[in-house]
C-alpha cells in the first residue's frame, strides 16, 4: 500500500510539474505578446533619437559658434528628457510584467495550498470514518468489530 501510494504521489507530482511548466511558459508568452510590441516601439524611438543626435552633431559643426553652443544644449536636454521618460516607461512595463508573473505565481501557490488542504481533509475523513464506524457497530454480544 505504501509503495503504491508513493508511486502514485510521485507520478502525480511529475504531472503537476509538467502542467506548472506549461502554465509558466504560457504566462511568459502572454507577457511577451503584450509587451513585445511596446518594447519594439521603445527600441525604434531610441534608434530614431540616436540618429537625430548624430545628425545634430554633424550639422552643429558647420554653424556659427554662438548657435553651436545654444543648439546642442537644447538638443541634449531634450534627448535627456526623452531618455528619462523612455527609461521610466520601460521600468513601468517591466514592473507590470513582474506583477503579472507574481500574480500567476501566487495563484499557483494558492491552488496548491487548497489542493493539499482538501487532500489532507479527505485523508483524515477516510482514516477517521472506519474508526467511527467500528465503535458504532457493536455486535449483539457486545464485541467490537474492528476494520484494521
Amino acid at each position: 500500500f505504501l509503495e503504491h501510494t508513493n508511486y502514485l504521489c510521485s507520478k502525480a507530482g511529475d504531472i503537476l510539474q509538467i502542467k506548472s511548466q506549461v502554465i509558466q511558459d504560457s504566462v511568459h508568452e502572454l507577457i511577451d505578446m503584450l509587451c513585445g510590441a511596446y518594447r519594439l516601439q521603445l527600441m525604434q524611438e531610441e534608434e530614431k533619437d540616436e540618429r537625430n543626435i548624430t545628425c545634430m552633431k554633424g550639422s552643429g559643426k558647420s554653424t556659427l559658434s554662438s548657435q553651436k553652443s545654444i543648439y546642442p544644449e537644447s538638443a541634449v536636454s531634450r534627448t535627456t528628457g526623452t531618455k528619462s521618460a523612455r527609461e521610466c516607461r520601460k521600468r513601468l512595463v517591466e514592473d507590470a510584467a513582474l506583477r503579472v508573473l507574481e500574480h500567476f505565481h501566487q495563484r499557483t501557490v494558492d491552488t496548491l495550498t487548497k489542493l493539499i488542504r482538501n487532500t489532507l481533509d479527505n485523508l483524515r475523513k477516510c482514516l477517521t470514518l472506519p474508526s467511527i464506524l467500528a465503535y458504532d457497530s457493536v455486535n449483539s454480544d457486545g464485541s467490537v468489530q474492528l476494520y484494521f
